[in-house]
């Protein structure tokens, strides 16, 4: 789940893949003309919240960031595009249409759930 600001100034929520990671940061795609992608470019900071699977609620982890997001073009897209075999066939319809944003400047607020012995 991401949080952004939308052009009224209040929070807006999305769910997101996370596309890839690195050193640098992580990375996910938005198509140029949409509203989320409008939201990053001019307010350029995020929350981001995700929990893991498990089969009982402390079999969980949870994890919180919030930082920068900083347009990267078409720098990230063939890397991304070759670590989802799924994304490809979008890669050939509308790869012109894509921008890959990095996130950057990351604070991690990592909370691990571990049941007692």
């Amino acid at each position: 789940m991401i949080a952004a600001i939308d052009d009224y100034n209040k929070p807006t929520t999305r769910v997101i893949d996370i596309m890839l990671s690195d050193d640098k940061g992580l990375y996910f795609l938005t198509a140029k003309g949409k509203s989320f992608y409008d939201q990053l470019m001019s307010g350029k900071y995020i929350c981001l919240s995700g929990i893991t699977g498990g089969n009982e609620p402390m079999d969980r982890k949870s994890i919180s960031i919030s930082g920068y997001v900083e347009n990267t073009g078409y720098e990230m897209l063939e890397e991304i595009f070759e670590s989802n075999l799924y994304m490809k066939i979008l890669l050939k319809i509308a790869k012109q249409l894509w921008r890959c944003l990095e996130y950057i400047r990351v604070m991690v607020n990592v909370l691990i759930y571990q049941q007692s012995q």
